[in-house]
This record gives structure tokens, sequence and C-alpha cells, in this order.
């Protein structure tokens, strides 16, 4: 649908009325074979599909009148109870889904008492233009160093403004500055304040920008193994209860250690690194404000498998398209031992599989979906990298600065909830840590870029156990390989 941004608010009328006519059916009908979460998960993926491809082709109506105003919030609302109600059969959350099905049937039944057509009114505006930002970091971003503030003639000073506290004021002058200090790390909102003398002039705003320390830019390449930690290493996973395979690395000086590194291990969620990265360099050069924005904030934020199997028909044109791109990426990326065969639905391979190099305890071969401890670690280093402008890395994700600040933010928000607590974050408080979590009954899976104040350190652990394995027991195993990273005491 044509973007009505510049268009009358009768146009954006007629557009509003046209795609209602058009998705509700839809919308509506895969509803109903969703089932409020009793359907299949075919359903709940097409349920969910049907919502989200309505509320992108509602993002291009940005002006309808105002007695058109309130259908287009009830539809709005109706779509987000959809998405709701799939997102909590994904999770799995059954609040979350009876609240959507709550919400759902109150907007469709306000839906069916709205007038159509609904023209009347001064035009009234229904989606906010794109806020002026700093021009370092942007929304979204993983970032460390000075704030680089855009600065208008005549403006002569500023106030920064942190997660809505007033900080300090500074001198600027045109047509640039930097502001260094003042913020902490972690997650903020972060706005400067303009003023030319005692006069306000505008402001700029960048929001939900992680503040990494200053140590995160000392990165480097894997340099020297660690004997000593390869052994240290090898007793946490020869004495663990189950397979283990990790892998531990100091990016700041390139040393590094690991054990069973090369073991192929059931992968669940943790490929969907290949699915981001394609996906960032698809949809940039601002991912964050494009159509799937969405999709991929819930792809890293809880690991859904609905945004990442609509994902592949976005990157691909369909499922096994997607599937195809994805792949591609992970070979791009150095994860050759990866693989990414379909959508999220569990397919298991009989058979067993013999040890090679680096791969002295590998698990039974029981899904087709597998990565390794080595695939994991190169592609967080490569994302890590790229983030801080290193060329090697940029070349490598095929991501610009701002794209892989993007998708290491996103991994930064990372959600600790449930089983996507993973296995480190109970040990490391607050400190900052990029991470990508994949869990089965069988296995646990994390690997992660913590920021510690003395450099970033790399650390993966992928963990099973034939029968079933707990969150909380392989995340014991997490806290001893953090303590031998050096990251917890």
């Amino acid at each position: 649908m044509a973007s009505t941004s510049s268009a009358s608010p009768t146009t954006g009328d007629q557009a509003l009325l046209a795609l209602i006519r058009s998705s509700l059916p839809q919308v509506d009908s895969t509803s109903r074979d969703a089932d409020a979460g009793h359907g299949s998960p075919d359903a709940v993926q097409a349920q969910y599909d049907a919502a989200r491809d309505a509320q992108d082709a509602l993002r291009s109506i940005s002006l309808v009148s105002a007695g058109c105003r309130g259908l287009l919030a009830t539809f709005a609302r109706y779509l987000l109870a959809q998405v709701m109600q799939a997102e909590g059969f994904d999770r799995p959350s059954q609040s979350d889904l009876l609240e959507g099905v709550r919400l759902g049937a109150q907007a469709r039944s306000q839906l069916a008492k709205q007038d159509r057509p609904c023209s009347r009114g001064r035009p009234a505006r229904v989606t906010p233009i794109a806020p002026a930002e700093l021009a370092q970091p942007a929304s979204d971003e993983a970032f460390t160093g000075a704030l680089q503030v855009p600065v208008p003639r005549g403006v002569t000073r500023g106030v920064l403004v942190v997660d809505g506290h007033a900080v300090t004021t500074v001198p600027l002058r045109a047509p640039a500055a930097s502001i260094a200090g003042h913020v902490p790390v972690g997650r903020h909102d972060i706005e400067v304040r303009l003023y030319a003398g005692t006069r306000f002039v505008k402001h700029l705003a960048s929001h939900d920008v992680w503040l990494l320390p200053a140590s995160a830019r000392r990165l480097t390449s894997p340099r020297a193994r660690s004997r000593g930690l390869d052994a240290n290493l090898a007793v946490l996973g020869n004495t663990f209860d189950g397979n283990a395979a990790i892998w531990v690395e100091n990016l700041a000086d390139g040393s590094y250690g690991a054990w069973n590194e090369d073991a192929k291990f059931p992968a669940a969620s943790t490929v969907k690194l290949g699915v981001l990265i394609a996906a960032l360099a698809r949809f940039g050069p601002r991912p964050e404000r494009s159509i799937v924005a969405y999709d991929l904030e819930q792809l890293t934020g809880w690991s859904s498998n609905l945004a990442a199997n609509r994902m592949l028909v976005k990157l691909g044109g369909s499922e096994a398209g997607g599937a195809a791109v994805a792949q591609r990426t992970l070979a791009q990326l150095g994860a050759t031992s990866s693989t990414y065969p379909g959508d999220y639905r569990v397919g298991t391979v009989a058979g067993a599989r013999r040890a090679t190099r680096g791969a002295p305890d590998p698990p039974p071969f029981v899904s087709s979906r597998v990565t390794t401890a080595r695939d994991l670690a190169t592609i967080l280093r490569a994302l890590t990298r790229a983030a801080f402008g290193a060329p090697d890395a940029l070349r490598t994700t095929g991501l610009t600065v701002h794209e892989a600040r993007i998708g290491l933010g996103w991994l930064l928000s990372s959600q600790p909830r449930a089983d996507n607590l993973g296995l480190f974050r109970p040990w490391i408080g607050t400190t900052p840590m990029a991470q990508k979590n994949g869990w089965l009954n069988e296995a646990r899976h994390t690997a992660a870029v913590v920021f510690a104040p003395s450099g970033p350190r790399l650390v993966v652990l992928l963990t099973y156990r034939s029968g079933g394995l707990t969150r909380p027991e392989a995340a014991a195993l997490g806290r001893k390989i953090l303590k031998v990273a050096g990251v917890v005491r």
C-alpha cells in the first residue's frame, strides 16, 4: 500500500477502510483457527502472520480525519490482541494469552459497532514523524564513548537529560559538539535540550541506548590459546552430568580456551543469530525503523519462534527460501558446522555420530538443527567487533556499524524471564551482557558477550542430558565457567 504521509485525510480514511475490508476477514479466520491457543502450532503461526502483516500495512497510514481516528485505534488494538494471543502460546504464558483473548473480544465488538465511512472533522496525524536523534548514539544502539550532538547556529548551551532527569549543562558551539561522561553504564533514554542563551531551540533524543563501559572497545581477534584455561574447562566439562561444550575468550587480549568446542549439539534457538544478521543487512540502513523491527526485537528479546518463522518468509519469500538465506549467512559468518533446516518445528534424526577433533564428548544426534560452541563464538565475535567498526568484521557480517550496533543492542535487551534467563545472567547482576539463549527439554545453551569493567568476555556454554535437563542445573555449570573466565569471583 502506498504511503499517505503527504496525502489528504480523506485519502488516509479510504486507505484505512480498504485495509480493514481486505485484512479483517483473514485475521478473523486465523483467530478462529488458533482458537485461543487450542489450535495447532501452524494455526497460531498463521494468526501471528496475519496480524503482523496488517500491522505493517497500518504503518503506512499516517493521516486520517478525526472521525476515523477511533476506528484506526480500535483496529490497531484488535491486531495487537491477536499478536498477544499467539505470543502467549509461543512463550508460553497463559496470562499473556488470556489477556490477548480478552482484549481481542473487546476490540472486535467495538469494530462491529463503529461507523463506516467515518470521514469527518479535521485531519489527525496518527504516526509520529521519526524524531530528531543525537548524531551518536542513535536509538536502540549499543555504544561507548562521547555523545555526538549536531548543534544549530546560534545555540550556546545544552542540558543533558538521562531517563527524564537533568544531569548537567554544557556549553555548545555549532556545528557539532561532544559530551563525555555523565551517563552511567546501562540502558537509558538520552536527551539534549538546546538553548540559545535562555531561549529554548529544540531537543534531540535517542531512546533505549545501551551505554557500555569504555573497556568495551578493547577488541581483538583470537590470538593465543591458553593450555591452562583449556585444562580448567576440561575438568568442568568432564565432571558435568551430561554433555557440555565450552568456549571462553578474552576479547580484549585475544586469549581463549575451549572444551568439546566442535561437538555438534541440538541448536535450539541459538542459530536464530543467522536470521538476525541476515535481516539487519536486508532491512537496513535503519533496521530499527523497518517493518520487521518488532519481529527482530521479539526474536532477540525472548527468542520468539513466531517471529523467526515470519522472518524466513520476509527474507526468502517462503520458509524454505528464508532458511536457505539463513544457512548462507551462517556460512558467511564462519559458522560452518551450524545448520538452519527450516522453520521452528521439531524434527528428530536417529543415528550416531563419530567424534571429530575438538569434539571428544558429542551428545546423541537428535536434531537436524545443530551448532557448536566454536560457531556461536565466531558469530558473536564478528557482530561485536563490527559494532565497534572493525573492517574485517564489517566485511564478514555485511553490516554497517549502525546495523551491527542495533543488533548488539537488541541482544543486550534479552529479557531475563523464565528459560530465557539463560545460564549466566543469575551470576553477573546488572553487568551488560549481549546473549542468545536456546533450550529444549534436554538441552540448555547460552552464547554471550559479557561487558565486564576489565574488558569484554565471550562465553559460550552448550549443555545436553538425555532424559531432561533443567535450566538451574545447567546454570550451575555456567557459574563455574564464569569464575574460570574471570567474570565473577
